[in-house]
């Protein structure tokens, strides 16, 4: 949280000033041994490199875990981190080596996402209000939208809220009737109120409720016959954790016996990757996901 600490890097193959190589962290576990005394925070981050948050965490000062950038997206590590039991937080950020945070097109580069967003819930804009927020996971993460989240939960009887992680050791409560996203408490009551209050840039597809990696309920805001003549294809994935983890979905399709009226891309963020609509009734594009989701909309004739 202080300015002019020592910073501790990975590696220094691409600096010629060795002055400080001894400080060098060239592990996650050497990088937590070196901060235990800091006031700091840490989040595992994924970029080109994959990040093995099963071989290093500390609950102590990581406290959270990036799941998208440029780079793509990565829930894998949010599954990573609950098959292991740790409790995490959810960040995404920009990453994208152009210096436009919070509008971090990729181009025509290895880069297969927009960069993302994280919505801080602090008290106010001063450092230690945004520390804290971190610290209790009071934030959500976007692909980059800027969606509006508030999620709740509101008990019957008082629920003792933790000041901080009881994995850490004895944690000073409060009872409290409601909690906030991050929030970690205990409450004897047989059932809990779930409030979730989505506003979004466009139309929301579904809502996923979850319990850790198990989808409770997923909640979709139209019928099947309010789509009309519209159909949704997506492609979405990646084929590494690592640095290659571009998939292509270079293709194409055709209609029998109908046309396309229009298409509409998604997340079509890469300029040298398009899609051509080649007759009435024919497709063609080349695409890559680097994690996340891609493809079309699609109006037909005949629905």
């Amino acid at each position: 949280m202080q300015e002019g600490r020592q910073i501790h890097r990975s590696s220094h193959a691409l600096l010629d000033d060795l002055s400080d190589l001894s400080s060098d962290a060239n592990s996650a576990k050497d990088l937590f041994d070196a901060l235990k005394a800091e006031d700091c925070l840490v989040f595992a981050h994924i970029g080109g490199r994959y990040a093995d948050i099963k071989m290093a965490h500390d609950l102590r000062i990581e406290r959270s875990v990036e799941v998208h950038s440029d780079w793509g997206t990565f829930e894998w590590l949010v599954h990573d981190a609950m098959e292991q039991g740790y409790r995490v937080g959810i960040l995404a950020n920009s990453d994208g080596h152009k210096g436009r945070h919070g509008a971090s097109h990729p181009g025509a580069s290895l880069f297969g996402a927009y960069g993302g967003l994280s919505c801080l819930l602090a008290k106010d804009l001063s450092r230690s209000a945004i520390f804290e927020a971190l610290r209790q996971r009071h934030h959500y993460a976007t692909t980059g939208c800027r969606m509006l989240l508030d999620v709740q939960a509101h008990f019957d009887s008082d629920a003792q809220l933790f000041q901080n992680d009881p994995q850490l050791g004895p944690s000073d409560t409060s009872p409290v009737r409601s909690a906030i996203m991050g929030d970690i408490v205990q409450a004897d009551d047989e059932s809990v109120e779930l409030r979730v209050h989505a506003v979004a840039s466009a139309p929301i597809e579904r809502i996923e409720i979850r319990n850790r990696l198990t989808v409770l309920e997923t909640w979709r805001p139209y019928a099947d016959h309010e789509l009309g003549r519209r159909i949704r294809v997506i492609w979405e994935g990646s084929e590494y954790r690592g640095r290659g983890r571009q998939t292509v979905w270079d293709g194409g399709c055709s209609l029998t016996d109908n046309r396309f009226e229009r298409i509409v891309p998604i997340n079509q963020w890469n300029l040298d990757k398009q899609i051509v609509q080649t007759g009435p009734a024919s497709l063609a594009w080349s695409a890559l996901t680097t994690g996340g989701f891609g493809g079309f909309d699609a109006w037909l004739a005949d629905g």
